[in-house]
């Protein structure tokens, strides 16, 4: 319509900055130059956003541990060179660092889904099954060894930590309705 300040009683989630931006981008090109108030575009997850919050609504929730990216990126680095110990061709430090950080995204996208290793070993089809069992072997640092120092730490990584957070929200949110839409 008209109404130069409907969007302005709105909030939007979006997955990150990027499209945060992409959206706002949008509202102005949709106003043809009018001028408007904008809704208030909020990024859910983004890495280095500070989004975690340990009070919703008043209420003080319990987080778990959290383990930094770097953290991460330096055990991952550890158990890749503890690993690669029965190779004949030993990897750098260097190489083990890049393979961590590797590593620690491909966790990472996998936390983001919410999905598990659970069924991986059958994801390949028989006549790739030696090259297969090289990388499954290489990937049992993140099926076996990545979760045990998680709980010995009692701890999760940022990735986990945002779903639950998320899911936290949500919850509030259910019993808590927000005033705005």
């Amino acid at each position: 319509g008209n109404d130069p300040l409907v969007f302005s009683y709105l909030t939007i989630f979006l997955p990150n900055r990027r499209a945060c931006k992409e959206l706002q981008q949008a509202f102005l090109r949709a106003g043809s130059g009018k001028p408007m108030l904008l809704p208030k575009i909020s990024p859910l997850g983004d890495d280095d956003e500070k989004f975690i919050f340990k009070v919703i609504g008043g209420k003080n929730y319990e987080l778990p541990n959290l383990i930094s990216p770097i953290q991460q990126r330096l055990i991952l680095t550890r158990l890749i060179e503890k690993w690669q110990s029965h190779l004949e061709e030993k990897i750098t430090v260097p190489q083990a660092a890049y393979l961590a950080i590797e590593l620690a995204s491909f966790l990472g996208e996998v936390e983001k889904e919410q999905l598990s290793f659970e069924d991986i070993e059958g994801i390949v089809p028989d006549d790739l099954s030696k090259h297969w069992q090289v990388t499954l072997n290489f990937l049992r640092i993140l099926i076996e060894e990545w979760p045990k120092i998680l709980a010995d730490d009692q701890a999760v990584d940022i990735h986990t930590q945002r779903n639950i957070v998320l899911k936290m929200q949500a919850e509030y949110w259910q019993e808590n309705a927000p005033e705005f839409p």
